[in-house]
This record gives structure tokens, sequence and C-alpha cells, in this order.
């Protein structure tokens, strides 16, 4: 999954990689918050969790997190891979990853998170008795991806609400939205709601959030 970012040191990548944090300062834009999600979203495909970036005019980094090492050694160690680990582990990915993915590297700052060992797909896949009807799991998986990527981000895609516009690529194609409220379909309407239904008040400190229904 690479992303091009503005990356991030030594420290901030060993720290984004910590498996809850300690930050209170949560902003507005922020997309998390209790340093759980990446870490637990891909340890719940995936046995081993690599992470690189680079801030600008800064180094490579990388460290990783290895549920195989885990369950032997009953330790939740993270690993910090080294320089010469780092080239080999990306001279790697350049031969398998699309041209296009590879160029984000050549970025002055860019994110690149790696799966390996995605032993529940893989499980699935193996259960099939031929390859053809393996592949279409495959297909189907895929395109179950792509509807949930496309509805669960939709906000992030379209960039609404004032939220940063974020590309979302999957086999190098460009998702577009899916707005789950069908707000541009020809017969949706919105019912109003009263100002104090409609509009949730957490803190003072922030703008309240604003409901709205379609039917």
């Amino acid at each position: 999954f690479p992303s091009h970012d503005k990356g991030m040191d030594s420290s901030g990548l060993e720290e984004a990689m910590r498996i809850g944090s300690n930050n209170d300062d949560y902003g507005p834009g922020d997309l998390s918050k209790y340093g759980m999600g990446m870490k637990t979203a891909s340890m719940s495909q995936a046995m081993k969790l690599t992470v690189f970036s680079k801030m600008t005019s800064s180094y490579r980094t990388s460290f990783s997190w290895d549920l195989h090492h885990v369950n032997k050694h009953d330790k939740w160690e993270i690993f910090k891979l080294t320089a010469n680990e780092i080239s080999e582990s990306l001279n790697k990915l350049n031969k398998i990853i699309s041209k296009s993915s590879w160029a984000i590297t050549n970025k002055d700052s860019w994110t690149l998170v790696l799966w390996e060992d995605l032993d529940k797909l893989q499980k699935s896949y193996n259960s099939y008795n031929s390859n053809v009807t393996a592949t279409r799991f495959i297909e189907r998986t895929t395109d179950d991806l792509e509807i949930y990527l496309r509805l669960v981000f939709n906000r992030f895609i379209s960039g609404e609400n004032n939220v940063k516009k974020t590309n979302i690529y999957l086999n190098e194609v460009k998702l577009n939205s899916l707005d789950p409220f069908c707000r541009t379909e020809k017969h949706t309407k919105e019912l109003p709601l009263s100002d104090k239904n409609g509009n949730y008040i957490i803190s003072d400190d922030y703008p309240p959030i604003t409901i709205k229904r379609y039917v």
C-alpha cells in the first residue's frame, strides 16, 4: 500500500507502529486517536506487517511486526530494519509491484505498508479444488473490497465536509466514492431535522456534528 505523504522519521514511525497511543492531542482532521487502527486491521489479515517511510531530507526507515515471532516466543517485540534490510526488501518489492506504485519511492517523502503471509486469505484460496474456482474467489474478494473501500471511505475520496481529499487505488484503478445515501439519485429526498435533532454537540471546543436524513 504505497502512499505519497509527508512520511515519518525513525522516531515518528516507531511511535506510529506502537500498539496504543499516549498522544492526547487529537485534532478535527486527524484519522487516528487511539493508535490501534492500522496495526489491528493489518494483523487481522496478515501475519507480518512492515512499514517503510521517508521524510524529506531524511533517511528511509522501517519497522516490522511479526506474529509468527509473537506466537513462538510469547513476546510482542517490534523489529527495526537496518539500512541493508530496507534496501533488500524494497528491491524485492520493485520486482513484484507496479511501476506506478514503485514510483512513489522516488518521491522526497512517502510511506509504504507491506502485508506478508495473508494466512486467512490463503487458507480460503487453498480450499478450492481447481484453479478456476480459486481465481473466481479472488475476483469476488476484490470486487467486495472495492465496494467496501468506496463506501466506507466515501467522504475521504470525495473530500466532503472539509476533510483532506484522498486518492485510493485498487489494482491501479482509481476508486470513485460510493454515496451510501444515494444523494445524486433522482428520487432521493432530504428530510429536514430541527436544530435540536440535527446538531449534536460533543464539546464546546468543536463545531457540532450535523445530522441529515434521506429517503
